[in-house]
């Protein structure tokens, strides 16, 4: 390995805290110019050292996201072909075709060979053969399930596990497969397969549906640990972890209603969330938890959709709660009446943000991070907090809520280019997180 390679391959090392910027510094220094060493320059945001790495957004990458949606186009026109072909025959000699011909396309998808097809030849098949799959595996399982061995839609728990069961383990399969073949298309919409099972989760018995809920809700955050835990995975792969992430974002907005029917009370899961919230956050931000792809990424943002989708709604939610059960719902101030609903939900965004910057309100603006997530999901709680405190300003002030941002807002720029003047201070290159 020639020292240049051996420099890139330390440096995602050094991005992904494996080892310090100083030893980096001192080794880069002997290995480029041992005679007469020159100041080393140690860049602290992650940069594109080639156009053919492997992170995203590179070109390499971009090259085979763009053959993955030319396979995708062919596989898709394919599949549809195959299925209007199937009715056709269907009708002209009444003989179910449906079955056999996606069962072909899944077995061939999935036993194609491809080991002489290398670059971009292979990438194009692994995605076609990834959608292929996925589609005809699934397409012929509900096949199989109704029409030939006609069972019914498993409305009553619980009757619908054997439709459930199956379905989530063709999504579960048809994920992997997708890992298997490195397939980026495949890794930015199979979470949609994730609606196929859900459709089977719901029953006439509340305690059924909760119970089905909750066997597909352990197989997508199994999906995500197992993401997690793995030192093999390129991070690619981590794209489909975190789409997963929304799905089960989606998911625990509906476990929101389903487990409130099941407890009978609509308050206790949304509490429990919270506080397992500020529990797990708290007994893990003094440890360096997160993890690394062996290319340097950093799996601390596999959650990312899922805080976004979800958790930033939940306060809000958990609001509504606290205002409809617990009281009081409003407050009168000098003829106004102040909804309270929007000040529980900005203290709860508020308490959350805070505890991701460790208790300390300056490091907010002060020192944000791009490595170290915890902080930017501290930023959206501030965020969804400032939301909630305009919202309830203008519902409690209505018109003349002017009076109060126009001076506000020239207050905030005033004062904040002041001091920026007054410290000399240019924007930020630095990717630090809050203090430890």
């Amino acid at each position: 390995m020639d020292s240049e390679a051996f420099l890139l391959r330390l440096d995602t090392h050094r991005q992904g805290g494996r080892i310090t910027d100083e030893s980096y510094a001192s080794i880069a220094a002997h290995e480029r110019n041992s005679e007469a060493p020159n100041p080393v320059i140690i860049e602290t945001a992650t940069t594109d050292h080639t156009a053919d790495g492997p992170y995203l957004f590179r070109k390499a990458y971009n090259m085979k996201f763009s053959l993955g949606v030319a396979a995708a186009i062919g596989a898709t026109l394919v599949l549809v072909g195959t299925a209007l072909l199937c009715v056709l025959i269907e009708d002209a000699i009444d003989v179910e075709v449906f079955f056999p011909f996606f069962g072909v396309i899944t077995l061939a998808a999935y036993f194609a060979p491809a080991s002489k097809l290398e670059g971009r030849a292979k990438d194009f098949v692994s995605e076609a053969r990834s959608i292929l799959f996925a589609v005809g595996f699934l397409i012929s399982t509900l096949y199989f399930l109704f029409e030939i061995l006609e069972w019914d839609d498993g409305s009553d728990f619980p009757g619908n596990l054997r439709n459930l069961l199956p379905v989530l383990g063709v999504v579960l399969f048809a994920s992997h497969f997708a890992r298997q073949m490195d397939a980026y298309v495949s890794h930015y919409t199979s979470w949609g397969l994730w609606f196929v099972p859900l459709a089977f989760v719901f029953t006439g018995s509340d305690s059924g549906t909760a119970f089905s809920l909750t066997i597909v809700i352990a197989a997508l955050v199994a999906e995500v640990v197992w993401e997690w835990l793995s030192d093999t995975r390129p991070s690619s792969s981590g794209v489909q972890a975190t789409m997963q992430g929304m799905m089960l974002g989606i998911i625990a907005w509906i476990s929101l209603y389903v487990y409130g029917d099941w407890l009978n009370n609509d308050s206790i899961y949304p509490v429990l969330l919270i506080v397992g919230w500020f529990v797990v956050a708290e007994l893990t931000k003094h440890e360096r938890w997160a993890r690394f792809y062996p290319t340097g990424g950093n799996k601390g943002w596999l959650p990312v959709l899922f805080v976004l989708v979800f958790f930033t709604g939940l306060p809000l939610h958990m609001g509504f709660e606290i205002s409809d059960n617990f009281g009081p719902e409003e407050i009168d101030i000098a003829g106004f009446d102040l909804e309270l609903v929007w000040v529980y939900a900005f203290i709860i965004h508020g308490l959350m943000g805070l505890q991701a910057f460790d208790w300390k309100p300056g490091d907010v603006v002060g020192k944000p991070s791009l490595s170290e997530p915890r902080t930017n999901y501290g930023s959206i709680f501030f965020l969804m907090a400032f939301v909630w405190f305009v919202i309830g300003t203008i519902d409690f002030l209505e018109d003349f809520g002017a009076y109060l941002f126009l001076p506000l807002g020239f207050f905030v720029l005033a004062f904040g280019t002041w001091r920026l003047i007054r410290s000399s201070s240019k924007s930020p290159t630095e990717d630090q997180g809050p203090s430890a």
